[in-house]
């Protein structure tokens, strides 16, 4: 038996066979001495079921569980929780990779604070004439309430496939919200630093998220801003329950704000919702757009400056 604790790699998977390789790959490569692999295919139509059996017969350590019906990663990815035996869960998307070492590090400081979620950099990889190429400079988080301040506001300064989860931290949030069909990485990640669950923040190696397009009609579908709306009303809740929001209250209300202008154009009636949470949770919310969108925004009006940052690309929000 290894003296060493198990940490367990949860990879759910949908017609990945693009990039799946490259995170199966990076995942077998791991140099922590004991990792097993748990890949769960969320009923894949391509060639991902083949690629990952021939996986499960090369490697000891990987398993390879099917739904048998499409059911979305956050189920997929409980899955792969109830299957795993690893006192520590990573959880790696099947169009990212991990450093070889990244588990290794993340562990050393595990060992040192079983209790905390073990945080690493990361870093974006874009594609740029033709190759995908990492950032410089990986994204590195300084504490947990800078992380949720961030978070709340709508930005992404960390993932979840750059954590390193103790069980008890799943356990604490009942796993993945099977609800939410999007956000459902920033709901998890709120919620635990809501609860103040510990965050241990490390540097030394890395995590790699690809940035690619997805499909701008299924993201501004009638059920993903439904189902951002609720992630925000968990929140909301969630930071009423901790006794949080008034700390926070601007920052969610950005979050808020942003997610008004964006279904405004396409889900006017979804948008009133949020206008009318910002405004309960920040009666006085000051935008913190750039002083230029916000020149904008008071010329043209709300609908008009949704129609314009639509135009332009989802950055304009901002």
């Amino acid at each position: 038996m290894s003296s060493f604790p198990l940490v367990s790699i949860v990879l759910p998977c949908y017609n990945a066979q693009e990039f799946l390789r490259e995170a199966l790959d990076s995942a077998v490569a791991q140099t922590w001495p004991a990792v097993e692999i748990i890949a769960v295919d969320d009923c894949s139509t391509d060639s991902t079921p083949a690629l990952l059996s021939g996986y499960e017969q090369r490697f000891q350590n990987f398993r390879y569980e099917r739904h048998s019906e499409n059911r979305l990663v956050s189920a997929a990815r409980n899955t792969g929780y109830a299957l795993a035996r690893g006192e520590y869960i990573l959880w790696l998307d099947s169009d990212d990779y991990l450093a070889p070492d990244f588990v290794a590090v993340l562990m050393r400081e595990a060992v040192k604070s079983p209790e905390a979620i073990i945080a690493g950099a990361w870093r974006k990889v874009r594609l740029s004439s033709g190759a995908w190429t990492p950032d410089p400079d990986p994204i590195v988080n300084f504490s947990a309430e800078e992380v949720l301040r961030m978070t709340l506001r709508g930005g992404w300064p960390l993932h979840c496939m750059a954590c390193l989860f103790p069980r008890r931290a799943v356990e604490e949030v009942n796993g993945w919200n099977e609800q939410v069909v999007m956000h459902e990485d920033r709901l998890l990640l709120s919620q635990l630093l809501i609860r103040r669950f510990p965050f241990v923040f490390v540097q030394e190696s890395c995590a790699f998220y690809r940035l690619r397009k997805g499909s701008t009609a299924t993201k501004r579908s009638e059920r993903v801003a439904c189902s951002i709306l609720d992630v925000a009303n968990i929140v909301k809740q969630e930071l009423q329950q901790h006794n949080r929001l008034n700390d926070f209250a601007n920052d969610f209300a950005n979050f808020l704000d942003l997610y008004y202008i964006d279904s405004l154009p396409d889900h006017p009636a979804i948008a009133a919702e949020f206008l009318a949470m910002r405004k309960n949770v920040c009666g006085q919310y000051r935008d913190l757009r750039a002083p230029h969108s916000r020149m904008v925004r008071a010329l043209v009006g709300d609908y008009y400056y949704a129609r314009l940052a639509r135009l332009l690309g989802v950055d304009a929000q901002r």
